[in-house]
């Protein structure tokens, strides 16, 4: 998160920082981050950067931060036309993708999955966020008539659900596999989740 000095920074030269910011966000995964670049672009000095973030993952987190609740819009209205956690997990699928090629912040998300790592994943997903998910999976749980017994079961298919997402989303974009294909593969994960091994 940004240092005081950040928030005591006059409006306008906060807004470019931010600007210059998502843009470099918005082509580069985070291993490829450039401050320099974000910097140069506004002719900002290096020391002056210091001031506001402590590093380039502090500035990722407050930026990420910030937009990570358009997953969370994904996630709410996933929900509403869904009668399963299995349509939950694939309208998400469905709503991201479209969002991630035509949306307003659609490039941004895009790196983010491209660059997506446990340990940005884990600190984007602050308590909040990992709570809004689990509630969603506890809620479509009763409504199947408790078909999951125990809370540490829940949590465990959360993660299930949330890595075959993440995978499939991975296998669009880095890998670069054609739509249709990651879409057969997702679905048919979701179909033997949903029915079991045996």
């Amino acid at each position: 998160m940004p240092n005081k000095a950040f928030m005591h920074l006059e409006e306008q030269k906060r807004k470019r920082l931010i600007t210059s910011a998502l843009n470099e966000f918005s082509k580069y995964p985070y291993d490829q981050i450039s401050i320099n670049r974000i910097i140069q672009s506004i002719d900002m000095p290096r020391g002056s950067f210091y001031l506001y973030f402590n590093d380039k993952e502090d500035l990722y987190l407050y930026i990420f931060s910030t937009y990570h609740n358009i997953l969370i819009d994904f996630l709410n209205n996933a929900t509403k036309n869904s009668k399963t956690i299995i349509d939950v997990c694939s309208n998400m699928f469905e709503e991201i993708i479209e969002y991630c090629d035509n949306g307003n912040y659609g490039a941004l998300l895009k790196m983010f999955f491209i660059g997506l790592n446990h340990n940005i994943e884990n600190k984007l997903m602050d308590a909040g966020s990992r709570d809004e998910v689990i509630k969603t999976v506890t809620l479509f749980n009763e409504q199947a008539h408790q078909r999951i017994q125990k809370d540490i079961d829940i949590k465990d298919v959360t993660d299930l659900l949330v890595n075959i997402l993440i995978h499939s989303i991975s296998q669009y974009y880095i890998m670069n596999f054609e739509l249709d294909v990651v879409k057969e593969h997702f679905y048919h994960q979701l179909k033997i989740v949903q029915k079991g091994i045996y």
